[in-house]
């Protein structure tokens, strides 16, 4: 089974990989904490869309992942707030996270509207 990925699998891939470069930069008070809450966050969310491709309860796993997003971009923010990570970084996560969050949006309708149709 050789299936393509889906795009939102490559773009979760880079997100996590611009993260795990910027953690490294997060000072150390923060980077156990609010820094690994970020990565365990990101990695549960490439998780619930990786299980949304080959499991039934598609909708669940994606909704899963959103809120994994959710969470990991709240913390970013804090981050921000407390200066352990600086608003040009952010900016640049943010800029892979937004795709990530459209292509979820998207295929969340797609499922829901499958759904729908009965299929």
């Amino acid at each position: 089974m050789n299936r393509e990925m889906p795009p939102v699998v490559k773009a979760m891939h880079d997100l996590i990989l611009a993260w795990v470069r910027q953690v490294e930069h997060v000072p150390r008070l923060h980077r156990y904490t609010l820094g690994s809450r970020v990565t365990e966050c990101l990695l549960n969310a490439q998780q619930s869309i990786l299980s949304g491709r080959v499991i039934e309860k598609r909708l669940k796993a994606i909704q899963g992942a959103q809120a994994n997003l959710e969470m990991a971009k709240y913390t970013l923010r804090v981050l921000v707030d407390i200066k352990a990570l600086s608003v040009k970084k952010m900016a640049h996560l943010a800029g892979l996270l937004v795709p990530v969050e459209k292509q979820l949006g998207g295929w969340e309708k797609q499922v829901r509207k499958a759904e729908a149709s009965g299929a």
